[in-house]
């Protein structure tokens, strides 16, 4: 996933957030300051949830920033932005695909998802390898 701050009055700042990839100490701060479990936040900031969007950004912004304050993170909703690398939204696909959901919504939300994922970024990891067997 991608986190992009565009403030009116700044400079644009962009992060790659992988969730596994945070430290155990991020995610206990992140638990103590939204009463979440880490998953649960994961999960609210990718439905759209501001308090764990601003959290997030908070997080991101303390690893150049060590001593910023969550009271100190504000930002208008329009300025802040989460997407999804190709990779993500692949896997959200077939989700849909294999889901139980009638056959004519499912056909729209998987064209939908079709074009989002041709102009995605790519996963900045690169794509997963074949476990060896």
């Amino acid at each position: 996933m991608f986190l992009i701050y565009r403030p009116a009055d700044g400079d644009e700042q962009r992060w790659t957030f992988k969730p596994a990839k945070v430290s155990v100490f991020e995610a206990e701060a992140v638990e103590m300051r939204t009463g979440w479990t880490y998953d649960e936040f994961v999960i609210n900031a990718k439905k759209g949830s501001a308090k764990a969007r601003r959290v997030l950004l908070w997080m991101l912004q303390r690893r150049q920033h060590p001593t910023l304050r969550l009271e100190d993170v504000h930002f208008e909703m329009g300025e802040l932005e989460l997407e999804f690398d190709a990779m993500e939204l692949q896997d959200m696909r077939d989700t849909v695909a294999a889901s139980g959901m009638d056959e004519e919504t499912k056909a729209l939300a998987l064209a939908q998802m079709d074009a989002q994922i041709a102009t995605a970024e790519p996963d900045p990891d690169g794509p997963k390898a074949p476990s060896a067997s």
